[in-house]
């Protein structure tokens, strides 16, 4: 269907504020860049054959740049100066902007259209999206974690049921996946939970319209976003940890009640996405039941710890769908992580929820898993279980390369740190079947020949070869805020529990180069206590011992002794 453009310019999505239907002025633009994801065309009248190979190869580039994601600006010339086309240039455009779209398998949606500097001449703002090899959308995966009873749940389930709350936490208990949960009504485990947008940003599963199952929000969906509901009780931290460094999330949203402020919990969760370098955005709930001083006092807390010495941090306080755009380009440039995004919301009158919509789906992932797939495969399994017609099934997330039906791979280590082949007999993305994994993906892998007695969390399955596991490997750690010394020379037989991947245990250290202590930074020797674990160079880990916090990368291994 080609894209036409509307008579009455406010029925483009996420337009700005029209003043008697007339858009605004664009504003001039930075100049065009030989790389990123952004194009700029002054028109795009029909081309010749040889001329729309060449748009299309373009566009193709655009693509991969931003990982599957796309924007054109139309009637802007490659200097930034947005002079603007006619509208019957700006159809002709628009058409063969959907042409180029269709020879790779893409979308496009307008976003925004606006006056042009030339009177009477129009500037239009275009998202191009790419639709994945093997699978209807693209996907976003979003870490949600935060202090206890800060409304994590609540969230997810209204985001991804379109019903609001009822304020005594009826959201979240389609969420729940455990009887303990449902009666405590606090997480403990890690819960997925989707949400998707059509080809023109709109929700697709609304159960005000109807209840949809998984499989068909992906058939229906464009984009996907994948939420991944941590645990915020301290004595699941293990838990949460695990989601953030074996589920390679693009974004952390950290919720804070926006009655309660800022905790301790708050803190080390912002700490974490620092450490690990994984973007975030805050969301503050219950601004309902929260007065005016109090909301402002929690907004000033997290903006002293976003700005504090050292961190150097923008937080933006998100309040109108032009500024949820705008933040979501910035964060996507952002290599260096400067921009936070803060949200009020209300779970229970859905006080900007919309808005939390909106970022969701203008972000991108930040993954570049198209590289990533090319490698050979390694498979990090974070769960594992049974199921009577399918035997034993491991799930977990596919850190490189694919994973194909009938495929022979290695599953291990076991407690001697050896590897057993095993086939694949079915795979899952998102409660999907399909025949091939890419990169990126959270699956179920089913798995012939092999006992659930012999799997564990932690454990890869990786390609056919000589994969080694290790009893003790060399990183460059650095402690969190602590007064405890960990290790000094002379110290001997001190342990720490450490998370590397999925896996999680107790770890010897052998020998550091340095204090173990706040604010020091050492090259720390592990040694392993009860098996070897497969690890690899650049992998980030996390150690704890009782309060303090280590946190760093693997930089060799040792080989198993």
């Amino acid at each position: 269907m080609e894209p036409k453009l509307p008579i009455n310019y406010s029925e483009c999505p996420l337009v700005d504020i029209w003043v008697h239907h007339k858009p605004k002025l664009f504003k001039t633009l930075p100049p065009e860049q030989e790389t990123g994801n952004t194009e700029y065309k002054f028109k795009l009248c029909p081309p010749t054959q040889d001329r729309l190979e060449q748009l299309v190869s373009q566009m193709q580039f655009r693509l991969a740049e931003g990982l599957g994601e796309a924007k054109y600006e139309i009637g802007v010339s490659d200097d930034g100066s947005p002079i603007g086309i006619t509208e019957e240039q700006m159809q002709q455009s628009l058409q063969t902007l959907n042409f180029m779209a269709d020879q790779l398998s893409a979308t496009n949606t307008i976003v925004r259209v606006r006056n042009g500097t030339t009177e009477g001449k129009i500037v239009a703002e275009v998202s191009v999206r790419k639709l994945s090899e093997g699978k209807s959308f693209t996907e976003v995966r979003v870490a949600a974690c935060g202090n206890v009873d800060a409304g994590k749940s609540t969230l997810l389930g209204v985001l991804t049921r379109g019903c609001l709350d009822n304020g005594r936490g009826k959201a979240r208990l389609d969420i729940f996946k455990h009887k303990h949960e449902i009666e405590s009504g606090r997480t403990s485990d890690i819960t997925r939970e989707i949400l998707g947008f059509d080809s023109s940003g709109n929700v697709v599963n609304d159960s005000s319209i109807q209840s949809l199952s998984w499989s068909e929000i992906c058939e229906l969906s464009r984009k996907v976003i994948v939420f991944l509901d941590l645990a915020g009780d301290n004595r699941y931290f293990k838990s949460t940890v695990r989601g953030l460094i074996g589920n390679f999330p693009d974004f952390v949203m950290i919720i804070v009640a926006g009655n309660m402020g800022v905790t301790a919990m708050t803190r080390e969760y912002y700490q974490l996405c620092l450490a690990l370098k994984i973007r975030c955005f805050f969301v503050l709930t219950k601004v309902d039941i929260c007065d005016e001083a109090t909301l402002q006092k929690t907004i000033t807390e997290l903006s002293e710890i976003l700005t504090y010495e050292g961190i150097k941090k923008h937080p933006i306080q998100v309040q109108t769908m032009k500024e949820t755009l705008e933040i979501a380009e910035k964060m996507q440039s952002d290599e260096t992580h400067e921009y936070v995004p803060l949200f009020c919301v209300s779970n229970v009158t859905g006080e900007n929820l919309d808005l939390v919509r909106s970022f969701l789906n203008h972000i991108v992932s930040v993954n570049d898993w198209e590289t990533l797939q090319t490698k050979p495969p390694l498979f990090y399994v974070n769960n594992t279980y049974s199921l009577p017609d399918a035997g034993t099934i491991v799930s977990g997330t596919l850190a490189q390369g694919q994973i194909r039906l009938n495929q022979t791979l290695l599953l291990g280590p076991d407690s001697q740190g050896n590897f057993s082949p095993v086939q694949v007999t079915g795979i899952h993305t998102n409660r999907l079947p399909v025949k091939i994994a890419n990169a990126g993906l959270s699956i179920s892998v089913a798995l012939k020949d092999c006992s659930r007695a012999t799997t564990r969390k932690g454990q890869v399955l990786v390609d056919v070869g000589e994969p080694k596991a290790v009893w003790e490997f060399v990183a460059d750690m650095i402690v969190t805020d602590d007064s405890t010394t960990l290790w000094n020379s002379g110290t001997e037989n001190n342990e720490v529990v450490v998370h590397c991947g999925c896996s999680r245990q107790t770890a010897k250290i052998v020998q550091a180069t340095n204090i173990l202590r706040s604010s020091f930074g050492s090259q720390v020797r592990f040694r392993y206590k009860f098996h070897p674990e497969f690890v690899i160079p650049g992998q980030r880990i996390i150690f704890r011992n009782g309060k303090s916090r280590g946190i760093g990368t693997i930089s060799r291994t040792c080989e198993l002794s």
